[in-house]
């Protein structure tokens, strides 16, 4: 049964081109999706960032369980731990009064992947994993995000892999 469930993983390429006047690179952030039934329920982009969230089917961006978010900042000048303390501090301001838990839970010279929580007596109770990639030309995120605060462990093992599975690669002339 685990091989016929690897059949059912389907393969996400987010592409995103970057280009200045002597070179042009298209990074590509490859995931898989955990072999359920994810629908795209929002996409939008500008010259600042762009954006592509996943709900389960028969979910809407409105109104979810269980979320997958892709994010790029093409042209945000910040190092990983700049970008990811400005982050912290955003993700506690939205969490009052409430406090948003954090945890780095693997660190390299381009990317972490961070898990945080809401509390589950917050109306704003959530989970999330996040994996935050910094490349030559931006900042990428892949998360997963779950409101079901009962199935968290059940999400865990799942997520962290593929979340650190996902990859950036890289075509055309990049550095």
């Amino acid at each position: 049964m685990p091989s016929l469930l690897l059949l059912f993983l389907m393969t996400l390429y987010m592409p995103f081109a970057t280009a200045n006047e002597h070179q042009t690179c298209e990074e590509l952030l490859k995931f898989n999706f955990d072999g359920r039934n994810w629908e795209k329920a929002y996409e939008n982009s500008n010259q600042e960032s762009s954006i592509m969230e996943f709900t389960l089917k028969g979910e809407s961006i409105d109104s979810w369980s269980e979320l997958i978010t892709v994010q790029r900042f093409p042209n945000l000048q910040a190092s990983l731990n700049e970008y990811f303390s400005l982050l912290e501090k955003k993700l506690q301001e939205a969490a009052y009064p409430n406090e948003a838990h954090i945890r780095i839970i693997n660190k390299n010279p381009s990317d972490l992947l961070v898990e945080w929580g809401i509390d589950t007596e917050s109306p704003l109770a959530q989970h999330e994993w996040m994996r935050i990639f910094k490349t030559p030309y931006s900042i990428m995120l892949l998360r997963y995000t779950t409101k079901q605060m009962d199935e968290i462990e059940k999400a865990r093992k799942t997520w962290e892999t593929i979340l650190n599975q996902a990859r950036i690669l890289k075509k055309g002339e990049c550095r």
